[in-house]
């Protein structure tokens, strides 16, 4: 069973990389601070998002971190999750970022 979870999980990163250029297009549409959110989500800093060190760190207001939010759920890019925080909604953009930043963006729990 483990050889095929690796199989899948091969399968599913080398068609993320495919779909990589497109994804990046999509992403392209999104304002500055709604692909900084977006980017944060999917690697796992995904509560708080209104906390001061966030906002320190994004060089924003509150306001603005709540209406790019807003955006980003309307458009069906995040979801609010029940412990509180949010969310990417497509697993294929949620791993295409995780693949293109990796864990090092963002410091964990910011």
């Amino acid at each position: 069973m483990n050889n095929n979870n690796t199989q899948i999980e091969k399968i599913w990163t080398d068609y993320t990389e495919e779909q990589k250029s497109e994804i990046a297009k999509e992403l392209s549409l999104l304002s500055e601070l709604q692909k900084k959110l977006i980017i944060s989500i999917a690697l796992g800093n995904n509560r708080n998002l209104t906390g001061k060190k966030v906002l320190q760190r994004l060089n924003t207001t509150s306001a603005a971190v709540v209406k790019a939010l807003n955006v980003l759920e309307d458009r069906d890019y995040i979801y609010a999750s029940a412990n509180g925080g949010y969310n990417v909604l497509d697993p294929l953009i949620k791993m295409s970022i995780k693949l293109s930043y990796g864990e090092t963006i963002f410091e964990q729990n910011v």
